[in-house]
């Protein structure tokens, strides 16, 4: 036997052995397929690690069917940032999304995919969606059966936003009754509800929020620190510094609309930039307090993050 011939012979043994696929149609044999994922945040430095605590994919064949779903756990992530997996030859979309916990409802084989918050599909109020963080990359898996390695790059998909609320667990600040349990007890329920309204009630699979809206309503604790003030952190889809959402404050013994503001004007007016970075969160301190008998609220403190990895 030639060399020649010993060395194609080889090069034929080890190209079956990565595939396991021995046969002389190799029209359904699959291919490994390995994914490495990443995500820079508005730096430079990969911080996937300290974002993404699981992932969910969706591979697409090119005529839009679902071929395959993959979950990568925690600890998946943990001992393998990515994932390995086995595709025949074609040109396939692979979407992934980060952080798809049970608030969050994936509709992923309708005609045009989406996602967004579970109590929006129930139809009950929104309370605000999960740290979500997407992921696309398309690809072609060649007919030669070699191994197929590619990177996806994830970004952000939501916004984080803060709300601190002064003054507002005092209810002669505002001339609310205070709060029973209905026995003429002291109830540890919240005087006011604070919404987020005219946002994006869902994300579709290329990563754009809806232009269809729903209203967030936020759980709002007591404050730790602040014996007469409340807080509230919650997550909403993107949007742009032109958005048309407001933001309210409800007295809950009445329903008297306490506080109404153009959210676009909130932001704008205190410089916060949500449109050009990838990452955003937002901290506002609302005070509202009582002079001569007038309620008076208004927006005095705020913090913009933006996420940078740390060098």
């Amino acid at each position: 036997m030639t060399r020649s011939r010993q060395i194609w012979i080889l090069a034929v043994l080890l190209l079956c052995g990565a595939t396991a696929c021995i046969r002389e149609n190799i029209d359904d044999c699959e291919t490994p397929v390995t994914l490495d994922f990443l995500y820079f945040g508005d730096g430079i430095i990969d911080i996937f690690p300290e974002r993404i605590r699981t992932v969910d994919m969706f591979v697409y064949r090119e005529n839009g069917d679902l071929a395959a779903t993959v979950s990568c756990s925690e600890e998946d992530l943990a001992s393998d940032q990515g994932v390995d997996l086995r595709l025949m030859p074609g040109n396939y979309r692979i979407v992934c999304w980060g952080n798809a916990w049970e608030n969050t409802h994936l509709e992923a084989e309708a005609d045009e995919p989406y996602l967004g918050e579970s109590s929006w599909f129930d139809g009950e109020d929104c309370q605000g969606i999960d740290p979500l963080y997407f992921g696309e990359k398309t690809l072609t898996v060649p007919r030669t059966l070699k191994p197929v390695r590619d990177t996806v790059i994830y970004t952000c998909s939501h916004i984080s936003i803060q709300v601190t609320m002064e003054g507002f667990a005092n209810a002669d600040n505002f001339n609310a009754a205070p709060a029973t349990d209905g026995h003429n007890a002291p109830s540890t329920a919240p005087l006011i509800t604070l919404s987020h309204e005219d946002l994006s009630a869902w994300i579709d699979f290329g990563n754009t929020p809806s232009e269809e809206t729903t209203d967030y309503k936020p759980v709002i604790s007591n404050h730790s620190e602040k014996a007469d003030s409340y807080i509230t952190l919650y997550r909403v889809p993107k949007f742009t510094n032109e958005t048309g959402s407001q933001l309210t404050i409800v007295r809950n013994d009445t329903g008297a609309e306490l506080y109404r503001r153009s959210f676009a004007d909130i932001i704008n007016t205190l410089g916060i930039d949500v449109t050009s970075r990838d990452e955003v969160s937002i901290e506002l301190i609302i005070r509202v307090w009582s002079m001569d008998g007038e309620v008076n609220i208004d927006i005095i403190g705020w913090n913009s993050e933006t996420v940078f990895p740390i060098l």
